[in-house]
């Protein structure tokens, strides 16, 4: 069994009222990191029932953690991210593009081609509506 440790760094002069932050960035957090765990074990059962037939989608050359523009960019990402903030749109009560929106604007800054943000926005929203329809769209 493996084990998702999370740690969190508050000011308490922020309580009560940040919980209605941190709950649904928590909520996010954990349904991410779920889907990555998914997303390992289907590789895992590939990888033994038909190895042959297996490829790990960590090596395709548009992978790499260290350029957010890229990273995103990574299937298995795009299922994770939209996942996360379903979640915790669902949990606010919000639109997904709202949560989304939001999340770009906090992290905008570190991309490294600012065309990306719309490119990303577009493929999150076109998986959303291939997974979820539109209810919680806008």
């Amino acid at each position: 069994m493996e084990k998702i440790k999370i740690g969190i760094t508050y000011n308490p002069k922020y309580f009560p009222t940040a919980f209605s932050e941190l709950i649904p960035q928590l909520k996010n957090t954990l349904r991410h990191e779920l889907t990555h765990i998914k997303q390992l074990s289907i590789e895992h059962d590939d990888l033994v029932n038909k190895p042959e037939t297996f490829h790990s989608t960590s090596t395709d050359i548009y992978y790499d953690d260290t350029i957010l523009d890229k990273y995103l960019f990574h299937p298995d990402e795009i299922e994770a991210f939209v996942n996360g903030f379903y979640k915790e749109s669902k949990t606010k009560r919000q639109s997904f593009i709202k949560t989304i929106d939001k999340w770009l604007d906090d992290n905008g800054k570190y991309f490294e081609d600012k065309s990306n943000l719309t490119k990303i926005k577009n493929i999150w929203i076109d998986d959303f509506t291939r997974r979820y329809s539109d209810k919680y769209l806008k």
